[in-house]
């Protein structure tokens, strides 16, 4: 029976961890937007280096909105989400073309609005959202942006110098005033766009609206373009590069994307694969104890037995202490596994895509593989010491001083 046990733990391994080399990221439907676009659109990036003149850049932007195949246009920057944004630009790519509308994400480089989609806070790194303390805030004295928020945040005072790091990049800000709900707001900052664009209402008490004062200057422009079209696009790009003397680079996001999936899947497969491997030993080596002890309980079990307990008794017994030795086993498991996440996560350099892909895998395929793994675990220890109960008589198992 051991023998048996051993062969089916080697093949529970063995199916556990193939399963893990071929768990894979579950996107979200913002990032789906980023990689693939929507409604025959892609999304393309143009990394323009020497921007610096704002009228020279608006000019550059004027003759790409006049290429039929481009359809919206907006800047990837410190404060937007990139995922969420992408996804307003791409549905409004049949309605406007080369505006955004009141709950985008990006304005021309020039505005970052944070606040009106639950899903773009879920990434943003600059955490106002309802129920979050504006005490998180730390105060600073140079000003290079300048927040307008909502009435949640009447307690900041107006005038006063905040600081939050973002990645590597330490970003300062100001605010700048505090917005009553519901109240149309005149932002004067964006002399570059038309009074519509400027003049919005924005709803959410605890919206966030973050106003650059960078201008275009050296910016990431995002594009949703025609997809059968992408080498006119690029065409009339490369043509109006050289008659600004931009150096620009046009790539797509999907291409991002797919470098970035690459480059993590290795990893992603080890992780999965020693997670799998940690929860294995520990539930094999918990019940396995647990078989091993029969020898040492077998006077108990023929005593049940010999009283009158049927098997059904003695099994429901042996389900409970292999439930209980389940349960402890995956509380064991999970704090190794968390330990080894928490100083992966401390040491390494985990992006917002990596992060979900790591999180998306641990609970959308570590978790349920460790249930049924478990299950499995329970199954063969009760059958086993089940069969070598049921195959003796009551006296074979209380010994031979009966």
């Amino acid at each position: 029976m051991l023998c048996i046990l051993i062969i089916l733990c080697f093949l529970l391994t063995g199916i556990a961890v193939m399963y893990a080399g071929e768990v894979k990221y579950c996107e979200t439907s913002a990032q789906s937007v980023l990689k693939y676009g929507i409604s025959g659109t892609g999304i393309i990036t143009v990394d323009i280096e020497n921007g610096g003149d704002n009228d020279k850049m608006m000019s550059f932007l004027d003759d790409l909105k006049n290429d039929e195949n481009i359809y919206a246009a907006g800047n990837w920057s410190y404060g937007a989400t990139a995922s969420g944004w992408a996804e307003e630009l791409a549905k409004i790519q049949g309605q406007h073309k080369y505006s955004l509308d009141n709950n985008s994400y990006g304005n021309n480089g020039m505005l970052e609005l944070i606040g009106i989609n639950p899903q773009a806070l879920d990434l943003f790194q600059f955490k106002i959202a309802e129920g979050t303390s504006p005490d998180q805030l730390k105060m600073e004295e140079k000003n290079e942006y300048m927040l307008y928020l909502g009435s949640a945040y009447k307690g900041i005072e107006v005038g006063k110098y905040y600081e939050n790091q973002v990645g590597e990049k330490t970003i300062r800000y100001k605010v700048a005033g505090i917005l009553e709900k519901n109240q149309p707001v005149l932002i004067p900052h964006l002399e570059l766009l038309t009074e519509n664009a400027r003049t919005s209402v924005y709803p959410s008490e605890y919206a966030v609206i973050l106003v650059s004062d960078d201008g275009l200057y050296d910016n990431t422009i995002l594009f949703s373009y025609n997809k059968k079209h992408f080498e006119d696009v690029k065409k009339t790009i490369s043509q109006l590069k050289q008659k600004y003397d931009f150096q620009c680079d046009i790539t797509k996001v999907s291409e991002i994307f797919r470098n970035i999936n690459e480059a993590n899947q290795e990893r992603i497969h080890v992780i999965g694969k020693i997670a799998v491997i940690i929860m294995l030993i520990t539930v094999v080596l918990i019940n396995g104890q647990h078989i091993a002890r029969y020898m040492d309980r077998r006077k108990e079990y023929g005593l049940l037995y010999a009283l009158g307990a049927g098997k059904r008794d003695i099994m429901y017994i042996m389900i409970c202490e292999s439930i209980a030795l389940y349960i402890i086993a995956w509380i064991i498991s999970a704090a190794i596994i968390g330990l080894f996440f928490g100083y992966f996560f401390l040491t390494g350099d985990t992006g917002e895509i990596t992060w979900y892909m790591e999180r998306d895998i641990i609970l959308k395929n570590i978790l349920p593989l460790f249930s049924m793994l478990a299950l499995g675990n329970i199954i063969i220890s009760v059958s086993v010491v089940m069969g070598m109960v049921g195959r003796k008589k009551p006296t074979e198992l209380l010994g031979k001083d009966v």
